[in-house]
């Protein structure tokens, strides 16, 4: 991140998604000032939603800020990654890979417990819910594949009838049965393929936004699409938790 003699800024810890990453919010127009019309003010986001449009905030266009205050993000992922064919996301209580595939991206489900690595079941299984286990290992988006290209596990089911809002930034927090308990066989076993540069259909994640004038695509002054018009939201309120969802709705 660069650095700005002088310039104000706001970095404030977050846990709104340690699983994708540290989400940072910028002020004062960290990122330069936009030219566009001040779209958005005091926006205050939980950090659980899937999008800025989801978040408390003033109606549209209402404000009482000038560029100065544009609001700026960057969304800085920390992930691990094991040699192909797996990815790994590590957490002090669990771990996730995706086994048996060509590339890291895709492959079979497995989810480390009790010492022994075993697949989740694909009742229930959602687009949603492999959103949630892409971003968890560090890619932007997801969604289910056939997992008999991948192989069979020899390990127990540890998951079933897993359901993901989206909002999850681990597959742990998503509604489940206790662990080993499932009505399946390894026949059912769950496969995804991520998309780790955004490629392929996303879940609509409300208006458009983007990042614009950072160093790289994961930082910049945020800007969102009304009316055939981009414009800014104003750093009033401006948190982590605000930035985190951004984040998030941007795939990261």
């Amino acid at each position: 991140m660069r650095a700005v003699p002088g310039a104000a800024t706001s970095w404030r810890s977050t846990s709104s998604c340690p699983a994708s990453g540290i989400a940072r919010a910028w002020t004062r127009a960290y990122f330069g000032e936009g030219s566009g019309p001040v779209l958005l003010d005091e926006v205050r986001c939980t950090g659980n939603e899937l999008a800025i449009e989801e978040c408390p905030k003033r109606p549209w266009g209402e404000h009482n800020c000038g560029h100065g205050e544009d609001a700026g993000v960057s969304c800085t992922p920390l992930t691990g990654r094991l040699p192909r064919p797996r990815s790994v996301w590590a957490a002090p209580s669990f771990v996730s890979i995706l086994a048996g595939g060509k590339d890291s991206h895709e492959g079979r489900l497995e989810v480390y417990h009790r010492g022994q690595w075993g697949t989740v079941c694909d009742d229930g299984w959602t687009e949603l819910n492999a959103h949630v286990v892409c971003r968890q290992l560090g890619f932007r988006y997801g969604k289910q594949a056939p997992a008999s290209p991948f192989g069979e596990s020899a390990g127990p089911i540890w998951l079933d009838e897993v359901s993901c809002s989206g909002r999850e930034t681990s597959l742990l927090q998503c509604s489940r049965p206790p662990w080993g308990r499932h009505d399946c066989s390894h026949r059912e076993d769950v496969g995804v393929a991520c998309a780790p540069r955004g490629e392929g259909h996303r879940p609509s994640l409300g208006f458009p936004i983007r990042l614009v004038d950072g160093e790289n695509e994961r930082e910049g002054r945020v800007e969102v699409f009304l009316k055939g018009q981009w414009g800014t939201i104003c750093d009033d309120g401006w948190t982590d938790r605000n930035a985190a969802v951004t984040c998030r709705q941007l795939g990261y």
